[in-house]
């Protein structure tokens, strides 16, 4: 029996979910990095800061979601297929 679409470890939604979760992990580093710039003076606004975040979380979400989108519009595209297939095997029995 043939599988249908991938394996769960090549799916995009999986390559994203695991890059996801390492850059999550180095969050905490990246606030002593970032906890030691400011410390040391380079950057003394802690606006450019709050920037920098949302800035890193915007383009993070934004990625997730086009991923998503991406799979979703696949699977869509899929199932159609399908339906049109399986109305043509219905027509050619007629």
């Amino acid at each position: 029996m043939s599988q249908l679409g991938k394996e769960g470890k090549d799916t995009s939604e999986y390559q994203t979910t695991k890059w996801s979760m390492i850059a999550s992990a180095g969050l905490p580093l990246m606030a002593i990095i970032v906890d030691g710039i400011t410390q040391a003076g380079l950057i003394s606004s802690p606006i450019w800061l709050a920037l920098l975040g949302g800035l890193s979380a915007t383009l993070a979400s934004l990625g997730y979601t086009f991923t998503r989108g991406k799979v979703k519009a696949a699977e869509s595209h899929t199932i159609a297929q399908m339906a049109t297939a399986k109305e043509l095997g219905k027509l050619g029995t007629d």
